[in-house]
């Protein structure tokens, strides 16, 4: 039996058959003398003889049960010290309580070893004795633990671990809401070319709340920033066949349509003005999560942590916690590329997140996807955009450069085209959107006639010059002393900085990791569909409009081992002839 008691009696969990049966046979005793009217020694030392008492014991029972008339007033009451009950003086308990108050209960944390040195030392100043540190431990774990939390961590830490979660995110339709977070991908992957350690890559992930499908996601060894968010969300809208047949993946993924809705935290990229004006056009709600409080996000960080705990079984991986990770040598256990990495993703995501049962919806995802569209009303279906659509510019980033002698400056890169000089005349700064991976061109969007001109370079450079690469270069050649710093000194600069990491095994990683990320943006520009805005349908725009420049060729810039990348040319859409660009001058 155990010695534990509260408030100095047994309790009912810790007695035996044996104690049950006795203290049943004493509450019956009480009872019986309770309701005599008249009551007699001898009823009294009768009912003692039965149970094997004194009468002066039984006399004890019977007065707390009169006061009490209650089964545990009976129990048998604990000989000697009661547990938690102090053996120390007053004025040392009084002193203990203030130093573990002002002291131990703080949010600079201190260690227990320092509160009882602190104790100790104003005992002594007291003329007290001091105390053993067994005491003042048990004295703090006797503390409430919702207590010491808020107070050591604050309120906010005491909530999330004690507090009820109460929300629950739940909507009725798919599309409705898409939450999106990014996270760092518990594994080391290498690069293509030397296959040598490069770091974690980034993942940016994209979940369906009705039906717990993944929407999109995007990997990029590059931290997050508004394109990874564009990337994923167009993605995610856009119907993934041509994508999955690029990787050589067979396996449905039947996600698309424009949602109604996106759940985010709080992140700079989801305040972007480029983000948030895509959102407006396509009708998309940008629904913020309230601050500090994580579990309203659950659905993505439960998807994060699923397929992070697959991603633990991975050759090279970091684990989640370094204390399980131990001695493991991640960086030399690495096996796989930034590009299978990806395609090992997709291949968790359709072939076994989407067809295992969930544990909340206690069905595969992909099941409750196609029940859910297939009863999904006609007014509520949002299809995804038309193939030759340019998406994914009203996601990307903008800028509102000053419109110069028919050209543009975006990060000391220079644009030209005639049509700029709609806006020159006008004195508008036109919205001009911009893709990192590659930043040889960019598109001008012409909100009369709601369409994207493209706008090439003013010196052509022969290939794809990505944003990293440039500021890289133009960072290289600020350090060799170069203060004007033409477009093609970069460009030649940044084939030199190529060549001499694809040539060298022993380069740094982070020199292997900026290659990598650079081949990743070329080749998405190539396995991704993504429309060109000259696909389009050529509009009318009521403004002032010159003869396009002479047509250039472009040529592919080689990458490795002599293959070549290429790049079909976007030619701007057809412009008016000069007779009628007389007739609009005349008009302005």
């Amino acid at each position: 039996m155990s010695t534990d008691r509260s408030g100095g009696r047994l309790r009912f969990l810790d007695q035996s058959d044996t104690e049950a049966a006795q203290q049943r046979a004493r509450l019956d005793a009480v009872t019986r003398l309770a309701g005599l009217t008249q009551r007699t020694r001898q009823d009294v030392e009768r009912e003692a003889a039965a149970l094997g008492i004194s009468a002066v014991t039984l006399y004890k029972l019977l007065g707390r049960y009169m006061d009490n008339p209650k089964p545990e007033s009976v129990l048998e009451l604990r000989r000697g010290w009661t547990k938690g009950r102090s053996r120390l003086n007053t004025p040392t308990t009084d002193i203990i309580s203030a130093a573990i108050d002002d002291t131990y209960l703080t949010r600079e944390k201190p260690p227990v070893s320092k509160l009882v040195r602190e104790i100790n030392g104003r005992l002594r100043r007291a003329g007290l004795k001091e105390v053993m540190a067994t005491t003042v431990q048990r004295r703090v774990k006797s503390l409430p633990a919702d207590l010491v939390l808020k107070r050591r961590e604050g309120s906010k830490a005491a909530r999330d671990e004690f507090g009820p979660h109460t929300c629950r995110y739940e909507v009725e339709h798919p599309l409705d809401v898409i939450q999106i977070d990014h996270t760092l991908a518990d594994v080391i992957v290498l690069d293509d070319i030397h296959r040598q350690p490069i770091g974690r890559p980034w993942l940016t992930l994209a979940i369906d709340l009705r039906t717990r499908m993944v929407f999109g996601f995007h990997a990029s060894l590059r931290p997050p920033c508004e394109c990874s968010v564009a990337y994923a969300l167009e993605q995610g809208i856009r119907a993934k066949a041509a994508w999955l047949a690029a990787r050589g993946i067979t396996t449905p993924w039947p996600v698309s349509g424009v949602p109604r809705a996106l759940h985010l935290d709080n992140a700079r990229e989801f305040k972007a003005r480029g983000f948030l004006w895509g959102c407006r056009r396509h009708g998309i709600e940008t629904v913020p999560r309230p601050v500090k409080v994580p579990h309203v996000g659950g659905h993505i960080e439960r998807l994060i942590g699923r397929l992070m705990g697959e991603v633990h079984l991975l050759p090279g991986t970091t684990f989640s916690d370094p204390r399980q990770r131990g001695e493991y040598d991640a960086e030399g256990r690495a096996r796989i590329t930034q590009s299978e990495f990806e395609r090992w993703l997709a291949l968790q995501i359709v072939g076994i997140y989407h067809a295992s049962d969930h544990r909340q919806l206690l069905r595969p995802p992909v099941a409750v996807w196609n029940e859910a569209i297939a009863a999904l009303p006609a007014h509520r279906r949002r299809d995804p955009p038309a193939s030759d659509d340019p998406l994914l510019l009203d996601f990307l980033p903008f800028r509102t450069p000053t419109v110069d002698g028919q050209t543009i400056q975006l990060f000391n890169l220079v644009y030209h085209d005639p049509i700029l000089k709609h806006w020159q005349v006008r004195r508008e700064k036109p919205i001009v959107r911009y893709d990192k991976r590659d930043m040889s061109q960019v598109w001008v969007f012409d909100d009369a006639a709601d369409h994207y001109w493209p706008i090439g370079l003013r010196d052509p450079v022969p290939g794809r010059i990505s944003f990293w690469e440039h500021q890289q270069a133009r960072q290289a050649l600020r350090a060799q002393g170069y203060r004007e710093v033409d477009q093609k000194l970069v460009y030649e600069t940044i084939l030199e900085c190529r060549a001499l990491v694809a040539e060298g095994d022993r380069r740094t990683k982070q020199a292997r990791r900026g290659l990598q990320s650079t081949l990743e943006a070329f080749r998405s520009l190539d396995l991704i569909d993504v429309p060109s805005p000259a696909a389009l349908p050529p509009p009318t725009p009521p403004m002032l409009l010159l003869p396009p420049p002479e047509p250039s060729a472009e040529v592919a810039l080689p990458l490795q081992g002599g293959g070549q990348d290429g790049f079909a040319p976007r030619s701007a859409p057809p412009r008016p002839s000069p007779a009628d660009l007389a007739d609009e001058v005349e008009e302005w």
